[in-house]
């Protein structure tokens, strides 16, 4: 692994991206993501312990979204949420505490950032009492699919959005991505997530037509992606027909 790193470092920062593939002949063994009750990432969670990855989870209390342009999205206040009350109450704990041990129920490896003494001592006694399945389904419905680590710090680099797409010039002078996300004979219901999880990929490009019905489902994918921070109006290039 080392050998690959220093063989890809001598080519340049130019040829990381080329050169990284050789990395896929590695099997990873962690895979380091945010999560938290309004992040859950059960289905990522759930995918790699089946390829047993082991994740890391950070932002475990709702990251400060440093990342975000104007601080237009809202920090999440996940430690103020009354049901993680009611249960540090019941176990006579911290919420932060609540939430730790959630996580490491799930078998997830949890980061907690702090630079406070009493936290730091508080972070690590959680192992002192269990939750209940039904109070880890609890916590699990606070989901908000509210991502507070958007990577729009990493927006100015020439490769951003990952992978690079590039673009294809009109007549009019205008340039539209060369992949784009299809949506035709997509049944009802998935278009909205299909939209969403390509948009996450780095596609900047989603087919529509009235024709399709599912133009609604296509506009509630991108809307959610604005509101996240994750994509503007102005980076998407949306095809719809006459």
């Amino acid at each position: 692994m080392t050998s690959i790193y220093r063989r890809c470092e001598s080519k340049g920062k130019e040829e990381l991206f080329i050169t990284s593939k050789l990395w896929t002949k590695i099997p990873p063994v962690i895979n380091q993501i945010e999560v938290s009750p309004y992040l859950t990432n059960v289905e990522l969670v759930d995918f790699c312990s089946s390829k047993g990855v082991i994740v890391t989870g950070f932002g475990c209390f709702g990251s400060t979204p440093i990342e975000s342009p104007g601080g237009d999205i809202a920090q999440p206040q996940i430690l103020e949420e009354e049901h993680l009350k009611r249960l540090a109450e019941k176990y006579n704990k911290s919420v932060a505490q609540v939430i730790l041990r959630w996580a490491i129920q799930r078998n997830i490896v949890v980061i907690p950032k702090s630079v406070t003494k009493t936290r730091i001592e508080d972070n690590i006694h959680v192992f002192d009492f269990t939750l209940t399945s039904d109070e880890m389904k609890q916590i699990n419905t606070l989901n908000r699919n509210t991502r507070t680590v958007t990577g729009l710090w990493a927006k100015t680099h020439k490769y951003f959005p990952f992978p690079r797409i590039p673009n294809i010039k009109l007549n009019n002078g205008r340039e539209m991505p060369i992949i784009g996300l299809g949506t035709w004979k997509s049944q009802p219901g998935e278009v909205t997530n299909a939209v969403k999880y390509a948009i996450d990929t780095g596609y900047r490009h989603i087919d529509c037509a009235t024709y399709y019905q599912n133009e609604n489902e296509v506009g509630e994918g991108i809307r959610a992606k604005i509101d996240e921070g994750v994509v503007s109006r102005e980076e998407l290039f949306i095809t719809s027909k006459l």
